[in-house]
């Protein structure tokens, strides 16, 4: 009688092992793919000097990072942004096709001035906007930051990441 107790107490035993071990492993593997996520992320800052105004931005300097952007976001962090880094100063072109939300955009040279930006873009718009003069920066920001830090052609921008 002892021992058939003893066999059913162990069985028992092992199954409850094996039923956190199976949840440890799947908490292991969730844990590993939300931090290969996030090493994929690049961060850095924004200063916007005129204004003394510092925005911490997500770095898109793949072209895999650049052709997604902002899409299929619902918003954007207050003081936040994305910096698109071209390969080589030049003529850029942005839209809005699946940006569920307003942007301002502001283009930048390659001596880290404004040359170009984009006020209050249309949410899901396919119109095309190209620049005017050739750049090596794109800024996105949320629709407003330009008309409420009075950002002006030639303002200087300090750029970290």
């Amino acid at each position: 009688m002892i021992n058939s107790y003893k066999i059913v107490y162990k069985r028992k035993n092992n199954m409850h092992l094996k039923i956190i071990n199976f949840f440890f492993y799947l908490f292991l593997i969730h844990l590993n793919v939300n931090v290969l996520n996030a090493s994929n992320i690049i961060y850095g800052a924004v200063e916007l000097k005129k204004s003394n105004t510092f925005l911490k931005v997500e770095i898109a300097d793949t072209i895999e990072k650049r052709r997604k952007g902002l899409m299929f976001r619902k918003f954007l962090d207050k003081e936040k942004g994305m910096l698109f880094v071209l390969p080589s100063e030049d003529l850029a072109s942005v839209w809005m096709k699946n940006t569920l939300f307003s942007l301002d955009i502001i283009f930048i040279s390659k001596d880290k001035l404004i040359v170009d930006f984009i006020e209050k873009t249309i949410p899901l718009s396919e119109k095309i906007y190209t620049t005017k003069k050739n750049i090596k920066y794109i800024l996105e920001v949320n629709s407003g930051l330009i008309e409420s830090l009075k950002i002006r052609l030639g303002d200087e921008i300090n750029i970290e990441y």
